[in-house]
């Protein structure tokens, strides 16, 4: 794994979105264009949703952006 990558990676994440992305944080990042498509992406790479409250549910930055880095590499 490319540590570096991971790193600055992550620190691009963290300076947009803090410490936790939101299900829309993921849509954008990720390029889609419809809703959902990020919590897909998610489920598909094995990343937990954490919860903010009751209705709401967020994924550690940190996690997606090690994932994101990651599966650039396999491509």
């Amino acid at each position: 794994m490319n540590y570096k990558a991971v790193e600055e990676k992550r620190k691009a994440l963290r300076q947009l979105y803090g410490g936790v992305m939101s299900p829309a944080d993921l849509d954008r990042e990720l390029g889609y264009k419809k809703r959902g498509g990020g919590v897909r992406w998610a489920e598909m790479v094995g990343l937990e949703p954490i919860p903010l409250s009751p209705n709401r549910k967020g994924y550690e930055t940190d996690l997606v952006a090690k994932q994101i880095v990651m599966l650039r590499g396999m491509v």
